[in-house]
């Protein structure tokens, strides 16, 4: 994440849970359907992360169940969901 973002903005990006998948792929139908390919590549991108993250995750808590520093904790709040936004900025 970029440096320079202020406290203020992040909180104003990052303050409530991100979409779920459901509201992901309902945008994702919308950029097909307006012919946004940008969009599409974009959502289709982060879908793919979002994937990639879980499986990271349920494998570092099978091998470190304990790990819950701050990257750990802003990751399961932003692909899970779980904690506060305030949890993984700590």
């Amino acid at each position: 994440m970029a440096d320079a973002m202020t406290e203020e903005e992040f909180l104003e990006d990052f303050g409530r849970p991100g979409y779920t998948d459901e509201e992901l792929e309902e945008l994702l139908n919308g950029a097909r359907s307006s012919g946004d390919a940008d969009l599409r590549l974009v959502i289709k991108q982060f879908q793919a992360l979002r994937w990639i993250c879980r499986q990271v995750l349920a494998r570092l808590e099978e091998h470190e169940p304990r790990a819950n520093d701050t990257q750990v904790r802003l990751a399961k709040f932003l692909v899970r969901g779980e904690g506060s936004v305030e949890d993984g900025r700590a």
